[in-house]
């Protein structure tokens, strides 16, 4: 016999147990079909070394990075006192084109060089030992009289923390057609007539047993959802796209905007940004794909006008710290503390902003402190784009950054 639990624990792939209740079921029927502004999270996942992504011009940093620091004569300048990796090279293009922000020294005042403690702090937009199981999107998304889709992470199909609620999940898949019922009639990822129709009955039948009810439209709405989610396939770009992961799930966001869907968050995420080894080769491959692929995705937002519309950021657990480790072409960095953010968009605030990293004050590990805590930037999100009540959200007030010109 199929349960509540049982139903959420095997019968839907993607889902991540969409719901606890189904007061969302009912919901497409009332979202509104109007333009509504998009949020991606690019995750740079293993702590992005954002000292070598916004280089500063500093002899100090040559001297304790002098197999994986660059020369500056290789930066993409874009400042009198830093520059982009040389892999970002059509980012810092959109940077001088006036279509991105930049923000450095980002962090907060309890750094922990753990990826789990920290990513938790980033995913939940909260800095306490003391863990809600409840992300910051998550928290965000319970907020709307929301259908199924409202939020969306595509990728390896592990639902983010930061898209974790109390009552209600995100689906999270592989890919547009990853959405998926499975039952040993089920058809395409869809209910088969008959199956349909017998639901249907037992949905009307079901009065008064709230667990069959709550089964009932549980299944017809996945089977709805990811025919929905199927059909937006077809608007995939694909003409010289990037071939990359990042650049596949990027395609799948833009597939999912162009489409008729709600989805008002979407979630990414690009791994192996834990250099703590070969950094040199290996940052030099992950920034060339996050450049190729941002690029690609935003030019494309732009020849279909959606680019106003939407507001890319970055995030990533923690930065590297200040010298490298190892030797020669071993050489890496070891958990940092302090980072730099990207947002992007036709209604991005551009520019660089943040205080510059001093190197010459460095904490007991060889870590430079944050200026900027990453819950102002969140607080600015929630507050100046999705209109949302950040300091219900986030737990307190934080000064909102500005991160759009909207």
């Amino acid at each position: 016999m199929l349960t509540r639990r049982s139903f959420l624990g095997t019968s839907v792939a993607g889902l991540g147990g969409v719901a606890l209740t189904h007061n969302w079921i009912s919901a497409a029927a009332r979202i509104a079909r109007e333009p509504a502004r998009r949020l991606v999270v690019i995750e740079l996942r293993g702590g992005l070394d954002g000292l070598a992504a916004l280089q500063p011009h500093d002899d100090r940093l040559l001297r304790v990075r002098p197999t994986i620091a660059k020369p500056q004569a290789q930066l993409c300048g874009i400042a009198a006192d830093c520059g982009l990796h040389p892999k970002l090279s059509r980012t810092a293009a959109r940077f001088h084109a006036g279509g991105l922000g930049i923000w450095r020294g980002v962090g907060h005042d309890a750094p922990n060089l753990s990826h789990f403690e920290s990513r938790d702090y980033w995913d939940e937009g909260r800095v306490t030992a003391v863990r809600s199981g409840a992300g910051w999107l998550g928290r965000f998304g319970e907020t709307m009289d929301a259908d199924p889709l409202t939020m969306l992470a595509i990728g390896d199909g592990a639902l983010p923390g930061s898209m974790r609620g109390v009552l209600r999940r995100a689906p999270a898949v592989r890919g547009l057609t990853g959405l998926a019922l499975r039952g040993p009639d089920s058809r395409g990822n869809q209910l088969a007539p008959l199956q349909t129709a017998a639901i249907e009955r037992m949905l009307q039948a079901s009065k008064g047993d709230s667990e069959r009810e709550f089964l009932s439209r549980m299944t017809l709405e996945t089977a709805e959802a990811a025919r929905r989610l199927g059909a937006a396939e077809s608007l995939r770009p694909k003409a010289n796209w990037p071939r990359s992961r990042l650049a596949t799930d990027l395609g799948a966001v833009a597939a999912v905007i162009e489409s008729d869907l709600p989805t008002r968050v979407f979630h990414v995420v690009q791994n192996g940004f834990d250099t703590h080894a070969d950094q040199a080769a290996d940052l030099d491959r992950l920034l060339a794909e996050t450049d190729s692929a941002l690029e690609a995705f935003l030019a494309h937002l732009e020849r279909k006008n959606l680019i106003n519309d939407v507001l890319v950021m970055t995030t990533s657990e923690f930065g590297r710290r200040v010298a490298e480790s190892g030797e020669g072409g071993n050489a890496g960095t070891d958990h940092g503390t302090a980072n730099v953010l990207f947002f992007a968009g036709g209604k991005v605030r551009p520019g660089l902003f943040g205080n510059a990293p001093d190197l010459g004050e460095l904490d007991g590990s060889g870590n430079y402190a944050a200026t900027t805590d990453f819950r102002s930037l969140y607080a600015s999100v929630l507050t100046h784009w999705l209109v949302a009540d950040a300091t219900a959200l986030l737990d307190g007030s934080f000064a909102a950054q500005q991160v759009v010109n909207a």
